[in-house]
């Protein structure tokens, strides 16, 4: 109980930092633009402080409490003479302004939004990590910050844990610290949702639409399939669309120092989120050179600070130990030639060898996407590979999207406004793979701003769209539901939600929510045969990683090839490993057999086989 208190606390000190800064910074009359910069504050000086632990090999409870403490101080320091409870007030009151507004039947936005976002709470809380890159690299990044408390993972040789930007997964280290406890390990994208909403919002209000619309069309954010079934994992998608809308936003006010620190954390966190950080850098360094011209003497070391600062470590690692910023992957970059690395990315994104397929570099890439948002047989992953943003975006959106281009080329009063939003669609599909939707979330927020677009020169439609979108956004989600439950086959969760309410935070530890987590009578045995240091050894086909960490996050996986067999099997002894996982047929697995190990179960939707060594203390 104690850790759930320090880490509510905690939390709530650094909410409270976030909102000092934006008091400080941004002392504007827009509670809209104050609560998207406290938001993004928020999560600088949490992943800061986390960071700044992490740098010096310090993650562990004790030190996160004394930064955060420190960070506090600071901040109460340099915020001194902000407004905070002021604005906090009064800005709190302004709901009740959206409140007295006229109803529109764009306003039943807000129950059916809500009831989106308190289900993926909900399932969160009631099942443990199961998204399929959840389970292979995102939350295991988050399991070994927690058991290390460093950067450094004796044992773990997967390129895609030991290369990926890692921020999102601090987030979610934080969540399990203090605690020890795997509760809230898939929440971290909880807060992107919220900002992701709130920039959306903003967007529509730079069509002066009105609040209540603006707001209605933020929240509908999470019914965008994709969106939904992406928000209660811990992915990374959601975060990289989030902070893409409040960067591109930002970039259209007058240019302000406070606006700038904004800018500067949100791609700080956005480079160390996922590599499409440092593709949308590139991208976006025109217009935001041209944004910081008068001011570039003061911005440059403050950007180059945060850049590095809060999304450079996983760059600044791959460079020094691999000689390249992207590894694992090796590319044919401009200037810079071939970079070194083990993945050529050009097959996996259908692209050339060496490319990775942005700038819609890849074959057809423009024709896989416009038929993929038009192919309604989607295939429901936690990605939704295929099916665009669901009906609306097909059949109101993009249309929407397409009268704006229109008024582009008439000259309307809104063509210029128009333009621009175009102009940040387009930049939100050059990344690798757009046909897939779960890499172009930002598009589908910015299609949503496209109503408030039409909205703003044609008020006669008004109460028209809006219906039109209520009733296909309630029918996109209620259709997305009704799949998962009838038609696929991967995902067990629909079914046990009824036991999961239920049940003990024990008991939600063993649900298998999907078909390739560990069914739950080896979750019991895993967690009662383990000890704390008890080492996992587990050979190629050592998949799902997440499935390792016994309760407490207490056991070392270490991986060991099975190339050799009897040096695996050596390796067992001298590492005295509880449990080892190994091929199935294998050399390695006859030795296991030769040597008396105990079978115990097929691991799901691999060829691993995992043996009880005989060695648990």
């Amino acid at each position: 109980m104690s850790g759930w208190l320090i880490w509510l606390a905690l939390t709530a000190l650094h909410a409270w930092c976030g909102w000092s800064w934006a008091c400080t910074w941004i002392t504007g009359t827009s509670a809209l633009e104050r609560f998207i910069a406290a938001m993004v504050f928020t999560l600088a000086g949490l992943i800061g402080v986390e960071m700044l632990c992490v740098a010096f090999s310090v993650f562990t409870p004790s030190w996160l409490i004394f930064t955060t403490l420190a960070w506090l101080a600071i901040t109460r320091f340099a915020t001194r003479d902000a407004r905070t409870t002021a604005l906090l007030l009064n800005d709190s009151a302004r709901i009740w302004w959206v409140a007295r507004e006229r109803f529109t039947p764009i306003t039943l936005l807000y129950p059916l939004a809500l009831l989106a976002f308190v289900a993926s709470c909900a399932l969160t809380y009631w099942f443990r990590a199961w998204n399929y890159d959840g389970t292979v690299y995102h939350t295991p990044i988050a399991y070994l910050l927690v058991r290390y408390g460093s950067l450094e993972w004796p044992g773990i040789t997967s390129v895609w844990i030991q290369g990926y930007p890692f921020d999102v997964s601090l987030l979610s280290a934080w969540n399990i610290i203090f605690t020890r406890e795997k509760v809230f390990d898939d929440a971290a994208q909880l807060p992107f949702v919220v900002l992701a909403m709130a920039a959306i919002a903003w967007w529509c209000r730079f069509f002066n639409a009105s609040r209540a619309i603006s707001l209605a069309l933020g929240a509908s954010f999470i019914l965008l399939s994709p969106v939904w079934l992406q928000s209660m994992h811990t992915q990374v998608d959601i975060a990289c669309a989030a902070l893409f809308l409040v960067v591109t936003r930002f970039l259209l006010e007058p240019m302000t120092r406070g606006r700038a620190m904004v800018v500067f954390c949100a791609l700080g966190i956005y480079l160390g989120t996922k590599f499409t950080g440092a593709l949308h850098l590139v991208a976006l360094t025109p217009w935001l050179a041209w944004w910081l011209r008068a001011n570039w003497r003061w911005a440059l070391p403050r950007a180059v600070f945060l850049l590095l600062g809060l999304g450079g470590a996983r760059y600044l690692i791959n460079v020094l130990a691999h000689g390249t910023p992207f590894w694992p992957f090796w590319m044919n970059l401009p200037l810079l030639g071939r970079t070194e690395g083990l993945i050529d990315p050009g097959p996996i994104n259908l692209s050339r060898s060496g490319s990775s397929g942005a700038f819609f570099g890849a074959p057809n890439s423009i024709g896989y996407m416009l038929y993929s948002w038009y192919h309604d047989d989607s295939a429901l992953w936690p990605d939704v590979r295929s099916g665009g943003f669901g009906f609306v975006f097909r059949w109101l959106l993009l249309p929407c999207l397409g009268l704006l281009a229109i008024d582009v080329l008439r000259r309307r009063p809104n063509a210029e406004r128009a333009l621009i939003l175009i102009t940040a669609f387009i930049l939100a599909l050059i990344v690798p793979m757009p046909w897939w939707p779960r890499y172009t979330l930002a598009a589908g927020g910015l299609s949503l701003v496209a109503i408030a677009g039409v909205l703003s020169d044609r008020a006669r439609g008004t109460w028209i769209i809006a219906s039109l979108l209520v009733g296909l956004l309630a029918f996109g989600w209620a259709t997305t539901l009704r799949n998962l439950v009838r038609d696929v086959h991967e995902y067990k969760w629909p079914a046990l939600v009824h036991q999961a309410r239920k049940a003990t935070p024990h008991e939600r530890e063993r649900i298998q929510a999907t078909t390739w987590l560990w069914p739950p009578e080896f979750i019991d045995a895993r967690d009662a045969q383990f000890a704390d240091g008890g080492v996992l050894l587990f050979d190629e086909t050592g998949d799902f990683a997440s499935e390792f960490f016994a309760k407490g996050i207490r056991n070392d996986p270490h991986f060991m090839s099975n190339a050799d067999p009897k040096l695996f099997a050596d390796q067992i002894k001298t590492q005295r490993a509880c449990w080892a996982i190994v091929a199935q047929d294998s050399k390695a697995e006859t030795e296991l057999k030769q040597r008396g190990m105990k079978l115990l179960f097929q691991a799901p939707r691999t060829s691993g086989r995992v043996y009880d060594t005989g060695q648990c203390r």
